[in-house]
């Protein structure tokens, strides 16, 4: 990725400030989709947990599909976006 921001930048020109702005666009709604995806797994697994299907290969899946959704939303918050 080729940076846009530094730390003595103070000024963008209207090029590079559109390309941020897409940038951050796209940020924000990778966080949107993952915190979307986040609440349907939560719903899913809970389904399955009272279906008793805790071990099968679909849930465990699931599963850490949602813990890796919560490691990025977590590098997201502690850098506060």
């Amino acid at each position: 990725m080729k940076r846009i921001t530094g730390t003595n930048q103070t000024n963008l020109d209207a090029q590079t400030a559109a390309e941020a702005w897409q940038r951050l666009q796209a940020y924000e709604d990778l966080q949107e989709d993952l915190e979307q995806e986040q609440q349907a797994l939560a719903a899913q697994l809970q389904e399955m947990r009272e279906a008793g299907k805790e071990k099968t290969a679909t849930y465990r899946d699931m599963l850490t599909r949602k813990l890796q959704n919560a490691y990025v939303l977590g590098l997201f918050m502690s850098r506060g976006l």
